[in-house]
């Protein structure tokens, strides 16, 4: 993660030049705005029009600087660092095994690109330029203080410690009500995309009442804590602006006092328009420690989420296939425990090339375990599954493995993208001719007479029914031209015809196939053997 932080060092860089720049023309004006004060009393015409120009310029050109680091400098950055953020969460995901992703919810990991990425952007990427922009800032307006008067500067730098600590004294709840909410918000998300997902449900028991009552009130731990949140950064708010009026009222008297002795001490000298200017100054001075202290306090608010992206993760995506030309596959002594539950003990199986397997035995047998297994999914297994006679599974690299076997479970994804995406996975070097093909073969022909190959289709389904998805998921497989395929119930959503048609398309393929049914006759005549768990 830190990688991409400092790819961009050089807008870091130009940043801070940029924000120096306007602090030092923004003290200028201050500063220039006190003389003016001076040349009015002193009825001083000439030196009134010099000073007040260079203080308008000064605010000018301070506030033209300004907006370049807001709406040129800042925005590409944030960009980039946002860019970088989803790049290193989709690796994070892409090196997940298979145990480590099903551990989370699928709200949790839309969570991650939603919820994590507004709060890192919110609370972190920008008060980064927050604290780019304060500590110039700071060290310009000392020498201004300097500049003045060394008493007054005293009172403004005691001013700002006090700024400082007395918000310490919240810090520590609202970080943790920050970082509670955090967690709840990804709560919230899993809840709600769970209950959403289930509302046909409530609605076929006339639950309608109970789902509302339940979505109406997945928000409430989030809004309760979220409210306790409020109070405390209001609690925190009143303070610092406690401090700010307090500082301002006792630098205008410290500074009214020191004018008066001007005629009397000149270790003291201080004219009227300075006097004016030291409150002034006096605000942007606290305005920068308060800005500084929030984007610090953000920035560690969200330190538990940033540190879930910080880990180096390796990018899988840097991978040199090692291709395996199958010829078998041996399961020799297949010990498997699920849940507390013994699923295989002993289980030998011989897999030979081109040869077609159904499976079949009750719900809960292990065939959708198998399979997984035999995919690379389960590794957690003893005894020996062994390609070739000499490659043992557990020293293959899965991908290596995903690369030879193509596998489709019970339930597909239809993804909110064109029918040729859908099924070619994106990938362009697959011909339209090949994709009609394929179509014809697992009969979606009709389907293709009314659409085309650039409808695009709804992921929830609606535009295609549960018999068209599971054609769809054949067609897609059937595209990756692998040697082995593993179909896992692939024609529990077909009528009698269609599922006979799949089933001769099965046995015509020159491939080596495992497939599970609980509808295919045992003395189908496509299959070479019947495994039954």
């Amino acid at each position: 993660m830190k990688r991409y932080y400092w790819k961009i060092w050089y807008i870091y860089l130009i940043f801070i030049v940029f924000a120096t720049l306007a602090s030092g023309l923004s003290v200028y004006a201050s500063l220039a705005l006190g003389w003016v004060v001076d040349d009015v009393i002193n009825k001083d015409k000439d030196k009134f029009i010099f000073h007040m120009s260079f203080a308008v310029a000064g605010l000018c050109a301070s506030l033209f600087v300004s907006l370049l680091n807001d709406f040129i400098f800042k925005p590409r950055a944030i960009r980039i660092l946002n860019n970088g953020l989803r790049t290193t969460i989709a690796l994070k995901i892409n090196a997940m095994s298979y145990s480590e992703y099903s551990e989370n919810k699928k709200g949790q990991y839309i969570s991650w690109f939603t919820n994590d990425v507004d709060r890192i952007q919110t609370y972190y990427f920008s008060d980064i330029f927050v604290i780019l922009e304060v500590i110039p800032g700071l060290g310009v307006m000392a020498y201004g203080f300097y500049a003045i008067n060394w008493i007054l500067g005293l009172i403004a730098f005691l001013s700002a410690i006090s700024a400082i600590l007395l918000p310490y004294l919240f810090s520590k709840k609202s970080l943790k009500r920050q970082n509670k909410s955090s967690q709840l918000a990804e709560e919230k998300n899993a809840q709600a995309v769970s209950l959403i997902g289930g509302y046909k449900e409530f609605s076929y028991r006339n639950q309608k009442v109970k789902f509302r009552k339940m979505i109406s009130t997945v928000n409430k731990p989030y809004e309760k804590n979220d409210y306790k949140l409020k109070i405390l950064l209001y609690s925190e708010n009143w303070i610092l602006n406690l401090i700010t009026v307090g500082s301002q009222t006792l630098l205008s008297l410290v500074a009214i006092y020191l004018y008066t002795l001007n005629d009397t001490s000149s270790s003291m000298n201080i004219s009227a328009g300075s006097a004016l200017s030291a409150p002034v100054m006096a605000y942007t001075l606290l305005s920068h420690i308060f800005n500084g202290c929030g984007s610090i306090k953000n920035m560690w608010s969200v330190k538990d989420i940033n540190k879930k992206f910080k880990t180096e993760v390796k990018n899988v995506e840097e991978y040199e296939p090692n291709p395996i030309e199958f010829k078998k596959l041996n399961i020799n002594n297949l010990s498997l425990s699920y849940d507390e539950k013994q699923v295989f003990k002993d289980f030998n199986l011989e897999i030979g090339l081109n040869k077609k397997y159904l499976l079949v035995g009750k719900s809960g047998a292990g065939k959708t375990t198998l399979f997984k297994t035999i995919f690379g999914l389960i590794d957690d297994y003893e005894g020996k599954i062994v390609i070739n006679d000499q490659k043992d599974y557990k020293q293959i690299d899965k991908r290596d493995i995903w690369n030879l076997i193509a596998y489709v479970p019970q339930s597909n994804i239809v993804y909110n993208v064109s029918m040729r995406d859908n099924l070619t996975l994106f990938d362009d070097s697959i011909s339209d001719d090949k994709i009609i093909d394929v179509i014809k073969k697992v009969n979606l022909s009709s389907w293709l007479e009314q659409n085309s190959l650039d409808t695009i289709l709804d992921n929830d389904n609606k535009n295609l029914s549960g018999g068209e998805v599971q054609r769809m998921a054949i067609a897609r497989a059937l595209l990756q031209n692998k040697e082995f395929m593993i179909l896992d119930e692939i024609t529990a959503s077909l009528d009698k015809e269609n599922r006979s048609s799949i089933e001769d398309l099965v046995g015509s393929l020159n491939k080596t196939i495992l497939y599970i049914s609980h509808t295919t006759d045992v003395n189908n005549k496509n299959f070479d053997k019947v495994i039954s768990l």
